[in-house]
């Protein structure tokens, strides 16, 4: 057992040469989440040749994998909150890819979903009647949150505008130099709501580098030094509620975290939390005046 993991931490740093078609090397070392991948997988193969009643010497439950130091949870301030949210409504001119992306940042922030299940919603889950959603999540975990009413109005909105008119300007610009005509896209998946909207790939599920490259277009326009992600979103839903003095276990259940440790990284108290939280406990202790004169003697002395 110790073999194996010398071994795949040999393989964390050992440093290899560039990229090559003929030599199968790899430039820099293996990274701890691979590690840990690796391990894992092997774990979970004792594990299971353990339940088919075969014999084995190593016991899985002894094979750990290394600790990962987790990133710090960096969230968006209400300013950059509000000039994220303001850039499709500035910034794009067609009025379905508006609706799309305004609707996209609208889910990430106030559903906080991942960005996997959000590009699978349907219209029928967000605009169902009873305002509950209920989706299968990581881990294959049925969930189940509140949909605001803003989100819906958003999407009844975006719903009709939906297989809209495309007009797409005609190849041949030597006979054509100056003529558009309109063509009707045939929507491929009307069910779903985030969709490619031009008009090669119209109804066709988004994907997740097609939401980053609009993102990067929003932080240019709006002057934002932050990164912006969809999971950021996420984040920024988190630390938000911890501001309103939303309790830890709480925030934990919301985001669906199995357990604690992982919901404790949202947390990141400064010195005015610090003062207010200890300041807060001084009302409830009563000094009587001849305990005053006391304490004042003492000093003195």
């Amino acid at each position: 057992m110790n073999d194996i993991r010398d071994y795949v931490m040999f393989l964390k740093a050992k440093k290899r040469g560039s990229h090559s078609r003929y030599h199968h090397t790899w430039k820099g070392a293996i990274s701890l989440m691979t590690v840990q991948n690796y391990i894992s997988t092997l774990r979970h193969f004792y594990k299971w040749y353990k339940s088919m009643g075969l014999e084995t010497v190593i016991i899985p439950q002894l094979i750990q994998s290394p600790k990962v130091s987790r990133k710090k949870i960096n969230a968006l301030s209400d300013k950059e909150l509000e000039l994220i949210l303001k850039a499709p409504l500035e910034i794009e001119e067609r009025k379905d890819i508006m609706y799309r992306n305004f609707l996209l940042i609208l889910v990430g922030y106030l559903l906080w979903l991942r960005i996997n299940e959000a590009l699978s919603l349907t219209f029928l889950q967000i605009l169902d009647t009873s305002q509950i959603l209920t989706i299968k999540g990581k881990g294959g975990k049925e969930r189940r949150l509140f949909i605001p009413e803003l989100v819906q109005q958003v999407a009844r909105e975006f719903q009709k505008l939906r297989g809209w008119h495309i007009q797409v300007k005609r190849k041949n610009k030597r006979y054509w130099p100056k003529y558009i005509y309109t063509r009707t896209v045939q929507d491929k998946n009307p069910e779903l709501i985030f969709t490619c909207l031009d008009w090669a790939n119209y109804g066709q599920q988004l994907k997740r580098p097609s939401t980053s490259i609009f993102f990067r277009r929003y932080e240019k326009a709006m002057w934002l030094t932050k990164r912006i992600t969809f999971h950021r979103l996420r984040h920024t839903f988190g630390r938000h509620l911890l501001n309103n003095n939303v309790d830890l276990y709480t925030l934990q259940h919301l985001l669906w975290h199995e357990t604690i440790l992982a919901t404790q990284y949202y947390v990141e108290p400064d010195d005015l939390k610090i003062i207010q939280a200890q300041t807060s406990l001084i009302p409830k202790v009563e000094v009587s005046p001849k305990m005053n004169v006391r304490i004042m003697q003492a000093l003195q002395y």
